[in-house]
């Protein structure tokens, strides 16, 4: 899980080992963390990001 509070922090979950952090950065969006600095494991997906847009019915959009 993670949520974006400014360009230049980022606010992550890790529900491998439960770590919950903060990645303060500044390179604004062209960097998004991907790993768990504390196990490794992989905690961002961008093909997650694009399955959620694919899912999303345009007539209920308005």
């Amino acid at each position: 899980m993670m949520s974006i509070d400014n360009e230049n922090q980022t606010e992550m979950f890790c529900e491998n080992c439960g770590a919950e952090f903060k990645i303060e950065h500044d390179m604004g969006l062209q960097y998004i963390p991907q790993y768990c600095p504390f196990c490794k494991e992989e905690i961002y997906d961008p093909t997650e990001e694009n399955l959620n847009e694919e899912n999303i019915d345009n007539d209920t959009v308005h």
